[in-house]
């Protein structure tokens, strides 16, 4: 049997068996507001469990709970590959995105398949970050009946004044049901979930962990649980707030090649506006200079970072010049500073940066 305080209540669900892992059926015998019917997922080895259930009296409440034995030591070397399960709460396949979004997109990544990884090793450089990232990306169908969904997420972990484990970052996600509509844009902050007693990881090796949409600072200490922001240009309300929860459990996958390189590339494509929530334009770009220095990326394997940018503008007539920094700042790519958790990078397959300044902005240069 699990039992916890939740305020001046106890909260009850039974367990399964000790030395099984797998799912079971359970019916609270005490909860906040009354019972709920649901499944609990036991993972003995690791010593974790999570809880997936839906209140009998008002099944559009639905419930997220977890436990587990607190991580004593994180690992200091190589990768650890997860598998980010199916939201319960917002009844969604896509990490930080809500179900009508992403409805009808079929998505490659199954529950057990690895979609989110932590590269741990911090030895080679002294500015060095445990990189941590997700993804999710797919596309169904053809035309302009294609539907889209992409969702993000990346940053670093964290040891907190107690000499605790967490993650700090942030995630974004777009989805389209068609190409006559506008996407809708998700953005969150994004941390790992404590339990009771302020633990972040959870098994042998940091199995086991839970996301959340909350802003947490450098100690673990919430600045905000606002959640998680939907703008949806072409709906009314254009923004929505939401509250995602993940949990992770462990998968298999492999660390390829980690590689300090430095690339270039050319820059072509088109890019929409909207106005008054309506399709406006459709405006095909180009790379600023129509060489490889149009797009450039760089990688540290000693820093775990990634640093890009990107210049391009209208490929037909005139209108602004597009400059788009992206990732982190670092002396291994010759900055003056350094900045940490703009970016991912895990090996030479898998890597992501946002926004260099963090403020989601653009830099739009006039148009010579």
């Amino acid at each position: 049997m699990f039992s916890a305080t939740l305020g001046s209540n106890a909260f009850k669900f039974p367990v399964i068996g000790t030395g099984t892992t797998g799912i079971i059926s359970s019916i609270a015998t005490g909860s906040p507001n009354g019972t709920f019917s649901g499944d609990v997922t036991y993972f003995p080895t690791t010593q974790f469990l999570f809880l997936e259930g839906v209140e009998t009296a008002n099944s559009t409440n639905r419930i997220v709970g977890f436990a587990g034995k607190p991580t004593s030591s994180i690992p200091t070397s190589g990768a650890t590959f997860y598998a980010l399960q199916d939201d319960f709460g917002l009844n969604s396949g896509v990490p930080f995105m809500r179900q009508p979004d992403s409805s009808g997109i079929t998505v490659p990544q199954a529950e057990g398949i690895a979609d989110a990884a932590i590269y741990w090793d911090v030895s080679g450089s002294s500015t060095a970050q445990r990189s941590f990232g997700f993804r999710t990306i797919s596309i169904t169908g053809q035309g302009t009946s294609q539907k889209s969904v992409m969702s993000l997420g990346g940053g670093r972990v964290l040891v907190d004044s107690n000499g605790r484990t967490f993650l700090r970052g942030s995630a974004i996600g777009t989805a389209r049901q068609n190409l006559v509509k506008l996407p809708t844009v998700t953005d969150s902050e994004l941390s790992s979930a404590d339990d009771g007693l302020g633990n972040d990881f959870f098994g042998p090796n940091a199995a086991h962990f839970v996301l959340e949409s909350a802003q947490v600072d450098l100690n673990d200490s919430t600045v905000s649980t606002t959640g998680a922001t939907r703008f949806n240009p072409g709906g009314s309300p254009q923004t929505t707030t939401f509250f995602p929860t993940v949990v992770a459990v462990p998968a298999t996958s492999t660390l390829g090649t980690r590689s300090t390189r430095t690339m270039g590339g050319y820059l072509g494509g088109a890019y929409q506006t909207e106005v008054a929530g309506a399709l406006s334009t459709t405006t095909m770009f180009q790379g600023f200079n129509g060489n490889s220095f149009d797009a450039t990326l760089r990688t540290s394997a000693a820093a775990n970072k990634v640093q890009g940018l990107f210049k391009f503008d209208n490929a037909f007539g005139t209108g602004p010049t597009f400059q788009i920094p992206w990732g982190d700042k670092d002396a291994a790519f010759g900055d003056g500073s350094t900045t940490s958790g703009d970016s991912v990078f895990i090996d030479d397959e898998t890597m992501a940066g946002g926004d260099q300044d963090g403020g989601g902005s653009v830099t739009i240069n006039s148009s010579s």
